[in-house]
């Protein structure tokens, strides 16, 4: 394993470990440097959106989740149906219905603001 991935594991463990136990802020810098090792990371940007929504900070999670998915805020919020197709994630992911429902989280998040 390289050594900025190592870095972004161990990162993103002790987030987990912190925000567990209610250290939200101190998480919330070590999974942005976490992510500044390993920018494509889905498990990581997960963390990170699923850590502000904990926070209460839901507009900046949602954005932070639709720009890592490079996803057109203003087409969901034009479009709240169930139609809207979002773009592809890896199927193979074992995390796969974790991101389909931060997915789904952001994408309801908008509608009820729209």
């Amino acid at each position: 394993m390289e050594l900025q991935k190592l870095k972004a594991l161990t990162l993103n463990n002790q987030s987990l470990l912190l925000s567990y136990l209610g250290r939200m802020k101190e998480a919330l810098v070590l999974l942005a440097q976490c992510i500044s090792c390993e920018p494509d990371c889905l498990r990581y940007r997960y963390n990170h959106s699923k850590l502000l929504f904990d926070m209460g900070v839901e507009d900046e999670a949602s954005r932070d989740w639709l720009e890592f998915r490079r996803i057109n805020q203003t087409a969901i919020s034009s479009d709240c149906n169930e139609n809207f197709k979002l773009k592809d994630l890896p199927k193979d992911d074992e995390d796969y219905d974790l991101y389909m429902k931060m997915d789904s989280r952001v994408i309801s998040r908008l509608c009820q603001k729209s």
